[in-house]
């Protein structure tokens, strides 16, 4: 015991100046993967020495000296299989843990305080010297998930497309552009692209920057800014369909009052006064971001403008940030100019099918019904069957009437012929009185002769049923 108090005692001795110097070549002849040994200069006595053994067994390195008196030196090694200097462990982690993190990261961010903890003990004053987050650790104040690990909130999508809509995709006119549009977008920082309406810009721009990353297994974040509360919903539930998941996991959206998304959203669509409010927070969410997207941006409303004008200087501090702006009906060679003459990507439009429909032809179609439609329909449907009736009757007539003979029932003809009921005579008296003379010529002939087929050739007005023939016979 007193001969380690002794040694103890000896190594307070060495200067603070000789302290910094070893600790720092140490540090450095650990990273250095080429270095295998070091030698130190034979100048230092045998209490700096004892300090430098001392030094290297914590950081589980190997130290022997050599030689006597001023021509012994002192080597170090590197251990084989020391838990310092070994590679670093290799951890895979599924993309529905990586979600889990981000989620967690962005609830809860990472201060630089917990950064600095986390580095290994001989990395920790080399990381923290000369870098502006060392004024930071005094405060301990929180720093985004974007900033404190960057590039780690945006993920790599993963999500299969709707089999149901594979067709109507193949025969949008954008497809047919999809990989020049992909390759002009990795190319430059900003793109412009006019198509006409229909053409497929707001929902399958966006959808073929997620395959491209999803199959490249690069992790995006884009945000897809539409003018209209509306549209952003609508245009968010279709992509949402299409790649056959719900609104809020990968394809989500955020408006006034309103949002569904979460940590595994890669693709928001928002209003254009969302986004301005967004990018006023700092510059923390910008940095989260791959691609932007502004939709519809000939309508050049305050929002718009303002964006253009805030997006134009934030492109300098952004240079791995994507701008895409779309329209249908655009003013290209304008906005190419303001952005540094940018490229301009022209999609042809197609032209689809207008049908029209009146609200008599909708009506049955949604079952609408009210109970002075359901009467005017049943009177119809009586005059329909009285006017079928009377033709039906009509017709048996004409056809009795051409080949000479009666289709009528031999009874029916006895009745014609015979003299009628005194009651039904009556009854219809002042219907037929106007065609007496007609039905005292036609009762004077038999059933079988030519006045009396012509009698019944006749046109009977519509509103005499069927069976009051026998009334013009009298």
């Amino acid at each position: 015991m007193p001969r380690r108090k002794k040694k103890n005692s000896e190594l307070l001795l060495v200067g603070e100046d000789v302290k910094i110097a070893v600790n720092l070549i140490l540090k450095n002849f650990i990273y250095n993967s080429e270095s295998k040994e070091y030698e130190f200069p034979s100048c230092y006595n045998n209490v700096q020495r004892a300090y430098v053994h001392e030094l290297a067994k914590q950081y589980g390195l190997k130290s022997k000296s050599r030689g006597k008196g001023a021509g012994r030196y002192l080597t170090v090694y590197k251990r084989d299989g020391s838990s310092i200097i070994q590679n670093d462990a290799v951890l895979v982690l599924s993309p529905s843990t990586l979600q889990l993190f981000n989620m967690v990261l962005s609830q809860c961010p990472v201060t630089v305080k917990d950064r600095n903890e986390l580095l290994p003990l001989v990395e920790r004053d080399r990381h923290l010297e000369g870098s502006k987050e060392l004024a930071l650790l005094n405060k301990s104040g929180p720093v985004s998930s974007a900033k404190a690990y960057p590039g780690i909130v945006p993920v790599v999508p993963c999500f299969n497309t709707n089999p149901a809509v594979l067709k109507h995709k193949a025969s949008l006119p954008v497809t047919q552009y999809k990989g020049h549009i992909m390759q002009t977008i990795l190319k430059n920082q900003v793109l412009i692209l006019t198509g006409d309406t229909g053409s497929g810009k707001s929902t399958q721009v966006p959808q073929i920057i997620l395959e491209h990353y999803r199959d490249s297994k690069q992790p995006v974040r884009i945000i897809c800014s539409q003018p209209r509360r509306i549209s952003a919903v609508t245009v968010a539930e279709r992509v949402a369909y299409e790649i056959n998941e719900s609104v809020g996991n990968t394809v989500g959206y955020q408006i006034r009052l309103e949002s569904r998304s979460s940590g595994k959203t890669v693709l928001t669509y928002c209003t254009n006064g969302v986004l301005i409010r967004t990018l006023m927070g700092g510059d923390s969410i910008v940095n989260t971001l791959t691609h932007l997207i502004i939709d519809e941006v000939h309508e050049r409303d305050r929002s718009t403008d303002f964006l253009l004008i805030v997006l134009k200087e934030l492109l300098l501090q952004c240079r791995n940030l994507r701008l895409i702006l779309m329209s249908a009906t655009l003013d290209a060679a304008m906005f190419s100019k303001y952005f540094n003459n940018c490229p301009i990507v022209s999609i042809p439009g197609k032209l689809f099918p207008v049908k029209e429909y009146y609200l008599e032809d909708i009506l049955p179609q949604i079952g609408y019904s009210s109970k002075s439609m359901d009467k005017i329909h049943a009177e119809m449907k009586k005059k329909q069957r009285q006017q079928s009736e009377m033709e039906k009757w009509m017709e048996r007539l004409t056809m009795g009437t051409e080949d000479g003979t009666s289709n009528a029932d031999p009874a029916e003809e006895d009745n014609i012929c015979s003299s009628p009921d005194p009651t039904t005579t009556s009854a219809a008296a002042a219907g037929t009185a106007s065609s007496s003379d007609l039905a005292d010529s036609a009762l004077s002939s038999c059933p079988s002769s030519p006045s009396l087929s012509l009698s019944l050739s006749l046109p009977f007005p519509p509103s005499l049923p069927p069976l009051s023939l026998s009334l013009l016979f009298r």
